[in-house]
């Protein structure tokens, strides 16, 4: 799997006002290996993750039946990507 950059740029419009990702979180939106995602209060890490959740909603159902699993560590986090998943991803995501 690979995420389409049109995907990014949809993902821009729909979170950053039509904006563009910096180079560095269009890495992190196109890494699908695991990884830690590490910056301060405010840097945009919440946004980045969900451009990514929004990225791979895009090839959904996957191929292998697998899915996608979100963990954050404060119920602030939890709370904010289930308000934006609810306004910016598909009903089956």
């Amino acid at each position: 799997m690979k995420i389409n950059p049109l995907h990014i740029e949809e993902a821009a419009k729909l979170l950053i006002g039509g904006n563009v990702f910096d180079p560095e979180r269009i890495e992190f939106i196109t890494n699908l290996d695991t990884c830690d995602l590490l910056a301060v209060p405010g840097s945009g890490k919440t946004t980045a993750l969900m451009a990514k959740l929004y990225c791979l909603s895009k090839q959904m159902p996957f191929n292998d039946g697998s899915g996608i699993l979100v963990l954050a560590h404060t119920n602030n986090a939890v709370d904010e990507i289930e308000k934006k998943t609810q306004e910016t991803l598909p009903a089956s995501f």
